[in-house]
């Protein structure tokens, strides 16, 4: 049997053939959920802040064990409460290594070039750079700065390695923006954010540049280059 379709109607059923994906996928754009991120490029807290710092002091002393004092590269992205609660456990864990600390503030580019020369006058013998947006900006600055005047200086960012600095030590940024995806997955299905509990990072990354080394006059140990997550040569 032969059945004739008029054009009219071959037109009505293709427009609804086509109009069924349109709809679906109207129904799909409805459903999206658009998520806005507010980023810091190096977010701080006084508790993880200050844990990192103590890690990157006993890794200097591993470096460079002569040094001391160890200095300390700050800016102002804390408050003065925060910050001065930071410093104050930085200097205790250098105590517990036996070294003491100077602290040098810098939050721009002149106050970089004086803040590195009353490292220097003060002869002390590396410098841990603080983690911060600013601190991270200016990385090229301050890793020749710390090349004119001849200090090891650890980064909490490996950016600073690559641009030249000696080595890093800080949390792994896709880590925790995975973590981060996975909170927002949660709230959107239903999850209240004042009941999620508080994570704190947990994977850290270190990395070495061994022609600085090279150029500073220092030998990395063996063991430090196993543990390093990346060697720059």
């Amino acid at each position: 049997m032969t059945v004739t379709i008029g054009r009219r109607e071959l037109l009505a059923a293709l427009g609804g053939a086509v109009a069924w994906p349109l709809a679906a996928r109207a129904q799909q754009r409805e459903r999206m959920r658009r998520i806005g991120v507010l980023m810091n490029l190096a977010a701080n807290d006084a508790e993880g802040g200050s844990v990192l710092e103590a890690k990157r002091l006993e890794l200097l002393h591993e470096l460079v064990p002569a040094a001391d004092p160890i200095g300390v590269l700050v800016n102002r992205e804390f408050t003065t409460d925060v910050e001065g609660q930071q410093l104050r456990e930085i200097t205790a864990a250098a105590r517990a290594i036996g070294k003491s600390i100077k602290a040098v503030n810098a939050n721009s580019e002149s106050e970089l070039e004086a803040a590195f020369a009353a490292l220097a006058e003060a002869r002390v013998g590396a410098v841990s750079v603080t983690g911060g947006t600013f601190n991270l900006n200016k990385r090229v600055q301050i890793v020749a700065l710390a090349a004119r005047y001849a200090l090891p200086a650890i980064y909490e960012n490996r950016e600073s390695v690559t641009a030249g600095g000696l080595m890093s030590y800080g949390t792994n940024v896709p880590d925790v923006y995975r973590q981060v995806g996975i909170y927002v997955g949660r709230i959107l299905k239903g999850d209240k954010p004042a009941e999620l509990p508080f994570v704190q990072p947990a994977k850290f990354d270190m990395a070495v540049n061994l022609k600085t080394a090279r150029a500073l006059g220092i030998t990395v140990p063996s063991a430090l280059l196993l543990r390093a997550d990346e060697v720059i040569e």
